[in-house]
Order: C-alpha cells, then sequence, then structure tokens
C-alpha cells in the first residue's frame, strides 16, 4: 500500500473511531464517507501546502453540496510546527475573507500538537484540551450552510465544545493517547 494510501486510511479510522464513535461532530456521521473527500498534500513546503488547500477549496466549490459535503486536507509531510499551522490557518482565512468565500467554506483545524490555551485560573483538563488533536495536520474544510443547518440555537456551537470536553475529560489522557497510537496501525 502506498504512504499516501496508508494515511487515508489512518484518517478514516480516525475519523470513524474518534470524531463519530464519541459524535465529537455533529456533522461527521451523516456525510462521512460518502460525501467527505479525504485528500493528501504530498508536498511538505508552506507555499506548496497553501496552493493545494486552495485547489481544494475550488474543487470543493464546484461540487454540488449532495455530491461532496466536505473535504478533509490532510499534511502528513509538512506543517509539524504547530506555529507555522497556524500561519497558513491564518493565511487561508484572510483569502477567504478577502474573496468573500468566507461565506460558503469555513475551515477546522486539527494537528497533532493542538492545543487550547487555557490560563491558570482555567479548570480544563489535558484531556479536554484535546478536541482538535489529530493523527496529521488536517484542513478541514466545511461548508457554511450546512454548518448553520446544524447550528440552530445560538449555543449550539458551545454546547458541542462543552460536551466534546466532557466526553474527552472522562476517556482520560492515557486513553485518548492510546486510541491515537491505534489509528497508526
Amino acid at each position: 500500500m502506498s504512504e499516501i494510501n496508508q494515511v487515508k486510511q489512518h484518517i478514516s479510522k480516525w475519523v470513524d473511531q474518534f470524531i463519530i464513535s464519541l459524535n465529537l461532530c455533529p456533522f461527521a456521521k451523516a456525510v462521512f464517507p460518502k460525501q467527505t473527500l479525504i485528500e493528501v498534500c504530498p508536498k511538505s513546503e508552506f507555499e506548496d501546502i497553501h496552493a493545494f488547500i486552495i485547489n481544494q477549496i475550488e474543487h470543493l466549490l464546484s461540487k454540488d453540496e449532495k455530491e461532496l459535503a466536505t473535504s478533509l486536507l490532510v499534511v502528513p509531510f509538512g506543517l509539524k510546527d504547530f506555529e507555522e499551522f497556524l500561519d497558513l490557518l491564518d493565511v487561508l482565512e484572510n483569502q477567504l475573507e478577502d474573496t468573500q468565500l468566507d461565506n460558503h467554506i469555513q475551515i477546522a483545524p486539527f494537528h497533532p500538537n493542538f492545543e487550547f490555551e487555557t490560563d491558570e485560573e482555567s479548570n480544563e483538563t489535558k484531556a479536554s484540551l484535546k478536541t482538535n488533536q489529530s493523527p496529521y495536520p488536517i484542513f478541514h474544510l466545511l461548508r457554511v450552510k450546512q454548518v448553520e443547518q446544524v447550528l440552530t440555537t445560538d449555543d449550539m456551537s458551545d454546547n458541542i465544545v462543552q460536551r466534546n470536553k466532557e466526553v474527552l475529560n472522562e476517556m482520560g489522557v492515557e486513553k485518548i493517547d492510546k486510541l491515537f497510537e491505534s489509528f497508526k496501525n
């Protein structure tokens, strides 16, 4: 099996056994795998990865949402540094805003080193900070219209985040880390 196909298999396991089985994303179950594209970027340089993602945004927008609802853009060969990953996310989000495509596409970021920042007074646990961790850097392209349909109430987004933190707290760091190790086997 090629390295690209192995990465796709790892991400499919992550979506199925982490995102869907723990119900961390209310969108995933309805569209995975039939309406979800998992595309692996074979590049490692910032500019090449940027161009790849722009092409994938155009591809998603060119398809009917019933055919292709969402895309998971996986970057296994680059952006291992979390700050560099965030830099590209910032560039992409600014481009979406500048071109008014932010009305159509939203990017959900995932990274192996993703942990939300907390202050010293926070009661967040290490487990609850892992909600956006993934086996590889991933830019998840979502259609804004579909997100808005799921988030029918103003506090729905906060409820998802809070519920996810509770689920991960209950699992604990060791169990989460062990599960993540299994995605690459």
